[in-house]
């Protein structure tokens, strides 16, 4: 491999932390349209996934599922519902 250049490649070193990454350079950063369409694909795909399932019970697990993960503060309110209920 004669006459071939090899860029050098950045040393795992505290010193570079301030630096970029060279995929920064790669890729550039999302616009806000950007943004925009990978929430709605993540909104549009999660709903998909509660549609699916096959029965109510289902259908209501996945979508506590879905707001355990998203809203957190929901959670202790969830748990003494669903202890009342089960009471």
């Amino acid at each position: 491999m004669a006459g071939m250049k090899t860029l050098p490649v950045p040393e795992n070193d505290i010193r570079h932390s301030d630096r970029r990454h060279p995929v920064d350079f790669l890729e550039p950063l999302p616009t806000h349209e950007d943004q925009l369409q990978r929430i709605c694909e993540v909104l549009s795909r999660t709903f998909g996934w509660v549609a699916e399932a096959d029965t109510v019970e289902q259908k209501g697990l996945r979508a506590s599922v879905v707001l355990y993960c998203v809203r957190a503060d929901l959670r202790k309110r969830q748990a003494e519902h669903l202890w009342r209920a089960g009471s």
